[in-house]
């Protein structure tokens, strides 16, 4: 838990408080951004059930991806094949990461895209998704606005955080 090292380090304010809380420490959330998944990620923890485990059960195949820019943001299309013999779905991930340098502090990978799609026994699907311009940007206190970040992007496809099956580069301009 990206939490843990915060735990009762601050102390209430008050005496009345003081009395009310005793028995409970106070957490100051100091891990930023690096909630969740993307805590994880940080600090190198491998939880026993990563963020977007388990949501299929038959053995899907990733292949040929494709990242393409477009007006609107970059467009991806990969292929996902159900080697088994029933039906099923799966729940295609995909992760944002910046390579190099970034202005702001940024998760080391964070969910932009997802779909949820059903692949009949022994059949493949071809996938697309669309990540808009905006899964390329960082909010700023500053300004109270989104700002979109130019630059060298890695894109990664999974079933889940930790299982990541494709994963390609993308320049963002």
């Amino acid at each position: 838990n990206p939490a843990y090292p915060n735990y009762g380090i601050s102390k209430p304010y008050g005496e009345r408080t003081a009395k009310r809380y005793t028995q409970y420490p106070f957490i100051e959330y100091n891990e930023g951004i690096f909630l969740g998944y993307r805590g994880m990620e940080h600090f190198g923890t491998k939880p026993m059930f990563p963020f977007g485990f388990g949501l299929t059960y038959a053995d899907i195949t990733y292949s040929d991806l494709s990242l393409t820019p477009v007006d609107d943001g970059i467009e991806l299309s990969f292929t996902l094949t159900n080697k088994g013999k029933t039906a099923a779905s799966e729940v295609a991930q995909v992760y944002v990461s910046p390579v190099g340098d970034t202005p702001v502090v940024m998760a080391d990978m964070e969910l932009k895209g997802y779909e949820k799609v059903f692949v009949g026994p022994k059949k493949s699907e071809k996938v697309k998704i669309l990540l808009p311009r905006e899964a390329f940007s960082h909010y700023s206190s500053a300004s109270h606005s989104w700002v979109k970040d130019s630059g060298q992007y890695s894109i990664k496809i999974g079933a889940s955080a930790l299982d990541i099956k494709l994963s390609g580069q993308v320049e963002v301009q």
